[in-house]
């Protein structure tokens, strides 16, 4: 029942789409019985969903110790349909930046004394993470990119992703999502290992931490190796087993790099699997992780012979992307194929183009607009348990004001949070099948008024964008504000009135729907009076008006 009703609420909003081409009269009118279907869907849905709780018992506070040791406790999950109880674990802190910058809510490392299954998984693994998601307020950008990949069927695995509360020694410690360690086994990656370096499968990471911050740690050529200035770690096999493995893999991934800058389509499928390249980028393109250069990019070299090849995936860290950071916040540009010289060179490959081209178009319509409609469905079903991660944390609003982009800095609830990542995504996506088919990109969005002695035409441009632009005239006056519509709440920095070329704006709040905000925009130019409202769905709107004597 509960599904069903915040599907049908996605639904209503989707369809304010289909009325763009409608008088305006009837626009407005629309708009606002559409609005009042929502409100009354998402008050008026008469189940909740739940997030189960993972309690963890250990004789220290494992946030309070060095991340790489080891410690025992106890673990237990109850309100699932999988629960169990006390379990002997191992635990440990885990992650870079988010153990070292996460204050009161970081990652953690579980293992169990023996295989474990997790929400009714297939397999039954030791390793098993809790992530934090700590530096994203909304809380489901990772959620979001393993939801995507786990439908693509080209990546060889996709780690699990499942929200709970949790409880370390009685305390509530917030919402975190458990999801798979990116390891070796059944159900997980599929790689084998051999003694004989040529014969022996891995797994590797592109890692700019290991020439970075924690160069002291390491020592190149022991532990890992650099191809074109790129740090690349050996996930598998382990350390303890290599002989002669890391300059195996070093020299294959040196020829690797190589054959990339020839462009050879060919001479490139021999060495990658271009299947698993395509969908491990889509996923990259759509979030515009910032660490796609450097950082998190997981590749294995796989099958032997003729078949031997590098395989993308799994996705991984997407706690800064999808418009959080300030690295490139905004969802126009190619982001991926630019950052990481990987992505650079394969896309600058014709053939190689047409196969991502051909595959969005494949995905773009099912995957990838159900991934965003998941979200949309998370966000209204477990509201209220996202909500209890704040009550927990709310400082966590003023720790990342320096890390948060200029939109989501200001913002103060989840709610905005988890809006503003749908109303990107959709923009992001709309964005891409544009570039990717050719088609002109999608206009400016913002509020365009011409005026001369006889009349004026005010034009309200709405696109999901970040941000919208003023044009007076056809001139775009210099402002020392910036105008943001937002998915769920229209943000404007204007705290008086201004005046712009003669013309003066009040902008004001006047209703919030769950899912809109319909904003007055009175503007008064010349003695005239204009009057328009708008949502974040709302396209072109036209309004004319004679010129008062």
């Amino acid at each position: 029942m509960a599904y069903s009703r915040a599907q049908s609420w996605i639904s209503i909003k989707r369809k304010v789409l289909i009325i763009q081409n409608l008088t305006n009269k009837l626009k407005v009118l629309l708009l606002t019985i559409l609005a009042v279907l929502c409100f009354v869907a998402v008050v008026h849905a008469e189940e909740i969903g739940y997030f189960p709780s993972l309690r963890i018992y250990s004789y220290l506070n494992p946030f309070l110790q060095e991340r790489e040791f080891w410690h025992d406790g106890t673990i237990a999950l109850e309100g699932s349909d999988y629960d169990f109880e006390s379990r002997d674990v191992r635990l440990r802190g885990r992650g870079n930046s988010t153990w070292f910058s996460g204050g009161a809510k970081r990652p953690l490392r579980l293992r169990f004394n023996g295989g474990m299954s997790m929400f009714g998984s297939a397999y039954a693994h030791r390793d098993w993470i809790l992530l934090a998601n700590h530096f994203d307020l909304g809380l489901m950008r990772n959620h979001g990119a393993l939801h995507l990949a786990a439908q693509m069927s080209n990546i060889d695995f996709t780690p699990s992703s499942h929200f709970v509360h949790l409880y370390v020694n009685g305390e509530y410690m917030g919402v975190y999502q458990l999801v798979d360690e990116r390891d070796i086994a059944p159900g997980r990656m599929p790689l084998t290992f051999d003694p004989d370096p040529a014969i022996s499968e891995y797994m590797f990471e592109l890692d700019g931490h290991l020439i970075g911050w924690r160069a002291d740690e390491f020592v190149e050529g022991e532990d890992f190796f650099i191809v074109n200035e790129k740090a690349y770690d050996i996930r598998f096999p382990s350390d303890s087993l290599w002989d002669g493995h890391l300059e195996y893999l070093h020299a294959f991934v040196q020829n690797v790099s190589a054959t990339l800058l020839t462009r050879d389509y060919e001479a490139i499928r021999a060495l990658i699997d271009l299947d698993s390249f395509v969908d491990f980028y889509i996923v990259q393109e759509i979030f515009k992780s910032i660490d796609v250069g450097s950082f998190s990019v997981f590749m294995s070299l796989q099958g032997q012979g003729e078949d031997r090849r590098v395989h993308f995936g799994p996705v991984w860290d997407f706690d800064y992307s999808a418009g959080n950071g300030l690295n490139e916040p905004q969802p126009e540009g190619i982001w991926a194929a630019y950052t990481n010289y990987w992505f650079y060179n394969l896309l600058a490959v014709p053939e190689i183009r047409t196969l991502v081209v051909s595959r969005w178009n494949e995905l773009v319509l099912a995957e990838i607009t159900y991934t965003i409609e998941h979200l949309e469905y998370m966000a209204v079903l477990y509201h209220a348990e996202f909500e209890r991660n704040f009550e927990r944390h709310i400082m966590a609003y003023m720790l990342m004001l320096e890390r948060t982009n200029p939109v989501t800095v200001h913002f103060s609830s989840f709610d905005e949070h988890v809006q503003f990542l749908i109303m990107w995504l959709r923009y992001r996506v709309d964005w891409l099948d544009a570039y990717f088919n050719e088609r002109d990109p999608l206009p400016d969005s913002g509020l365009f008024l011409n005026y001369n002695p006889h009349e004026a035409r005010l034009y309200l441009t709405m696109h999901l964008a970040p941000r919208i632009n003023l044009s007076i005239n056809g001139e775009r006056p210099r402002l020392g504000h910036t105008i943001f519509p937002l998915y769920g709440r229209t943000l404007i920095e204007l705290r008086d009135a201004f005046r712009l070329f003669g013309t003066y704006a009040l902008v004001q709040e006047t209703i919030d729907f769950y899912g809109y905000s319909f904003v007055e925009l009175r503007m008064l130019v010349l003695g005239l009076g204009y009057e328009v409202s708008w949502d974040a769905y709302t396209y072109t709107v036209e309004l004319r008006r004679p010129l008062q004597n």
